[in-house]
């Protein structure tokens, strides 16, 4: 029996000791079981952390529409399959806005007409400072927050009309703002 609590003895106790590096511990060394064993944690700690983020961003995403960031295309852009001519010799447009105290704003905006319709072309550029005039006006009628805005579709129409209303040879098609600045005076 004393044996026997020996032999047990000193199993416990080698079962207690940690495993030296470079000890044999069956066929694989004592520091390759290290490796394997950070290894491993390092792996389930990756795997969790893609876990939670795409459980994370399906959460976000629940109960949204494809494509409903982009922003609203302009029905005027969109419903036109028209290939139109442009007038592009505008000059820039600076002005004040209708705010108290006033803004001050930059504008360049781009005519569209009928392509090949050569009475459009002459009489725009009969009137190229009725035209400037005309849309200075329209521009700082309006407050600084109409104008700083990213959907410009409303004053676009709104100058096409204007513009529509002076023209004798025929219709302008569309107004394009290419480029729309306000600064604080």
């Amino acid at each position: 029996m004393a044996d026997e609590d020996r032999f047990l003895d000193s199993e416990t106790d080698q079962a207690t000791e940690e495993v030296e590096v470079g000890r044999k511990v069956g066929f694989i060394p004592a520091l390759v079981l290290k490796a394997l064993k950070w290894a491993a944690i390092g792996i389930i700690v990756v795997l969790l952390v893609i876990i939670v983020a795409y459980l994370t961003v399906q959460i976000a995403l629940q109960g949204r529409v494809p494509g409903q960031d982009l922003p609203p295309v302009s029905q005027q852009i969109a419903a036109s399959t028209e290939i139109y001519q442009f007038y592009k010799n505008l000059q820039p447009l600076r002005g004040q806005t209708a705010d108290n105290p006033p803004y001050i704003f930059t504008a360049e905006i781009h005519i569209a007409y009928e392509k090949g319709n050569n009475a459009m072309t002459t009489e725009i550029n009969e009137r190229d400072s009725q035209i400037h005039n005309l849309i200075l006006k329209i521009l700082g009628s309006k407050n600084a927050s109409e104008l700083n805005t990213n959907d410009f579709s409303l004053l676009e129409r709104d100058i096409t009309y204007s513009l529509n209303q002076i023209m004798r040879s025929g219709k302008i098609k569309a107004v394009f703002i290419q480029e729309m600045q306000t600064f604080p005076q």
